[in-house]
């Protein structure tokens, strides 16, 4: 250690202590501060693909039935979410996800206005622009729920509707899909 000296053009304190860092990085000690960034620079890095990965979009496979995931909303209801009541991998118009869209302000065409749409059959390719985050998973979706959410007629509507060739899955993203429904304009399906 070098003793703090005060004298000509020295100022007690940290004068000597800078002295010292100048003179080991002149001396090889670079490599070792080097190692210590490095080490620094590690760890503030490691984290960053996993939080990458935690803010990926979903993929089909991700979606279950009883998650709530939040949406891309509109100007009218900035937040909506839509809970997952069915998944029908493998249809003739690819996986389709059955969803109750919530915190809404929809207003169709001919006077009926409500906060939540259900059921919708959503293409996966669709929910996939539409999703932001997994919210919470609140299980399988119970009896009760289905039929509040008349998943069983909608479905059935759905499945009636591939069989006569009818375009009755929604493909484009939940926000432009209720603008569509809110014009009376059909909402583009395949």
């Amino acid at each position: 250690m070098v003793p703090n000296r005060v004298g000509p053009g020295r100022h007690a304190g940290g004068g000597c202590r800078a002295r010292q860092t100048a003179r080991s990085l002149s001396r090889g000690g670079a490599s070792v501060d080097n190692a210590a960034m490095m080490k620094t620079l590690h760890r503030w890095l490691v984290p960053i693909p996993v939080a990458l990965a935690l803010c990926a979009p979903a993929s089909a496979a991700d979606y279950e039935a009883g998650q709530i995931w939040s949406v891309k909303g509109r100007a009218q209801d900035p937040d909506p979410q839509v809970l997952i009541l069915k998944v029908e991998p493998g249809t003739p118009v690819g996986d389709v996800i059955f969803v109750a869209a919530g915190g809404l302000k929809l207003c169709l065409p001919k006077g009926k206005c409500g906060i939540m749409f259900s059921p919708l059959a959503m293409s996966k390719e669709a929910l996939d622009r539409s999703v932001k985050e997994l919210v919470t998973r609140v299980g399988a979706v119970s009896d009760e729920e289905r039929a509040r959410f008349q998943l069983e007629k909608g479905y059935q509507f759905w499945k009636d509707g591939i069989a006569k060739g009818a375009p009755v899955t929604i493909t484009v993203p939940l926000a432009e899909a209720l603008d569509q429904m809110e014009g009376g304009a059909k909402i583009q399906v395949k």
